[in-house]
């Protein structure tokens, strides 16, 4: 676990608890790190938004699912 107490004057106690899978993180480095989980969240999030313009399709074949996903992508995005 990763316990992230609060930084600034004006947060009246409050904290964050992370679970992580490293063994440790140095304290002035629990900004990039959160940084970083929200970058990935909101990355996830999209990927899961773009899975319903996507066709649904039973083919093996890489290029027919790349196109499917780069079009999802492009519908996603207008």
């Amino acid at each position: 676990y990763l316990y992230v107490p609060a930084t600034s004057d004006d947060a009246d106690g409050e904290y964050a608890v992370f679970v992580t899978n490293r063994d440790h993180v140095d304290p002035d480095e629990i900004a990039h790190v959160t940084n970083n989980y929200s970058r990935r969240w909101d990355i996830e999030n999209q990927y899961k938004s773009v899975r319903s313009y996507l066709p649904k399709t039973s083919s093996t074949d890489y290029r027919v699912r790349l196109f499917n996903f780069t079009f999802a992508a492009l519908l996603y995005n207008l």
